[in-house]
């Protein structure tokens, strides 16, 4: 059984450190085979912070469904080409099975079956039964049914099913990429379990979660985004707190059995809570964030102003490239997706220290949030830029004109809107435009009594 400890679609700094910080923590506490991973590239700030604590990037699951692998039999009862019938006699019967596969050099050839036998034997016999004693001696691969169903060891779950359903002998023959025998699958094994388990950090919604959740066991969720999670078969351990990052939460947990992370772990801890709070001054940020992030760095023996200082320089390095490359690249690297009233709403998000070059560019950005809701479906499509320096953003949206009316924010220019101390997709821009889709003002946004004014308009 492997548990892996895995973030979000397109993953930011805080969700690939905590999914490394809890796996650690997890196994601290004696859970064994605890794995962090990750569920799609990392970005150019991940990758500094990961390569300045000298960790490598968890490895990269972008579909979780079970392969192959996953439910096969791995000890495999087999005969060789050139074995007797009466060795593959013995075998079904001393092992309590149905079905034998026959290799030639690792490779399976055919298989063989009690009702292979017996119409071996019966046209066999026909005309001589004392030919029964030297049939028993017959090699296999002169009896055995070479029709074989066999797969991939990384096929999914469901191709496998597929072909089991459709197999002669009520099996499929699982194959490396040499087409060596390495396990077998039947009925019984798809009732079984399937050794792989997980555990979902700095998130909570089917949408952004790794493709094929729905057929693995979540054990817990961790995160401090809204809540809007799917169903489990089972309670689980479901932690979702209104701090400024998940690094912050799993810090806590540290805390609260008592331990102290190591250098490392604090370090990273401290690079996952200074990205998502804007190194403390997001509106996203509480006191219980500035409480942690000082005692992260008593452990870690870095600062917030350290990692403010190189944040920025990145931001810089990558805001140069930003535009040079595919718009719609750059959307799609810090891209999460929310659902409101049956309606899929699509943010990007990217760090700058000057709206300059977003400005100059605002209609090729249009372009390419247009394109992207045809492809992804979406009913509204919004990039958030904001600006590490000064902690306001612009907004950059393709909506229909009854989402865009109701916006709460300074029109600048056409589809482009003001956001004057506003830092936080999660927070502060999300809640909003969930709120204008359902209908309704979101709760403690602030924006209650303009979102009313302007429906009245």
């Amino acid at each position: 059984m492997v548990i892996y400890v895995i973030g979000h679609k397109n993953p930011d700094t805080d969700s690939v450190v905590s999914a490394i910080s809890y796996a650690a923590l997890k196994r601290e506490l004696g859970v064994k085979n605890v794995k962090p991973a990750r569920a799609g590239l990392v970005n150019e700030q991940t990758r500094w912070v990961l390569n300045y604590f000298k960790q490598k990037p968890p490895v990269l699951i972008q579909d979780i469904s079970p392969k192959a692998k996953h439910l096969m039999t791995k000890k495999v009862i087999y005969v060789k080409h050139g074995d007797s019938l009466k060795k593959a006699i013995k075998l079904l019967d001393e092992n309590n099975i149905r079905m034998l596969p026959v290799l030639q050099d690792g490779k399976p050839v055919g298989v063989i079956t009690l009702l292979d036998f017996a119409h071996f034997f019966i046209n066999s016999l026909k005309q001589d039964y004392k030919r029964l004693r030297e049939l028993v001696q017959t090699k296999v691969l002169n009896a055995c049914d070479k029709r074989i169903t066999t797969c991939n060891v990384e096929e999914p779950k469901k191709q496998v099913m597929e072909k089991l359903l459709k197999s002669k002998h009520g099996s499929v023959l699982v194959l490396n990429n040499n087409q060596e025998l390495v396990g077998v699958i039947t009925k019984t094994n798809l009732l079984k379990p399937v050794d792989i388990e997980v555990i979902l950090v700095d998130h909570n919604e089917p949408g952004q979660a790794v493709d094929g959740i729905e057929e693995v066991q979540v054990l817990e969720i961790i995160d401090h985004h809204r809540i809007a999670t799917f169903q489990t078969s089972q309670p689980i351990r479901f932690i979702n707190q209104p701090l400024g990052s998940t690094s912050t939460i799993i810090a806590l947990l540290y805390k609260s059995h008592g331990l102290q992370p190591s250098k490392t772990i604090a370090g990273l801890l401290l690079a996952g809570l200074t990205s998502d709070t804007l190194c403390l001054r997001s509106s996203t940020t509480t006191s219980e964030d500035k409480s942690i992030a000082k005692w992260l760095e008593k452990l870690s023996g870095l600062t917030v102003k350290f990692f403010d200082e190189n944040y920025k320089k990145i931001a810089l390095a990558q805001q140069e490239k930003a535009l040079q490359s595919s718009i719609l690249d750059l959307l799609k690297k810090d891209f999460k997706t929310y659902t409101a009233d049956g309606k899929t709403i699509g943010i990007s998000a990217v760090e700058v220290v000057s709206f300059d070059m977003f400005f100059e560019r605002v209609k090729d950005i249009e372009k390419a949030l247009q394109q992207l809701m045809i492809e992804k479906k979406l009913y509204a499509m919004a990039l958030l830029v904001t600006n590490i320096l000064k902690g306001d953003s612009i907004l950059i949206c393709q909506a229909p004109s009854q989402v865009l009316d109701l916006l709460p924010w300074p029109e600048l220019q056409e589809h482009v809107f003001e956001l004057k101390g506003v830092t936080s997709r999660k927070k502060q821009v999300a809640p909003v435009l969930i709120s204008i889709v359902e209908g309704k003002p979101s709760e403690g946004s602030g924006f209650e009594d303009s979102f009313y004014l302007k429906k009245r308009v």
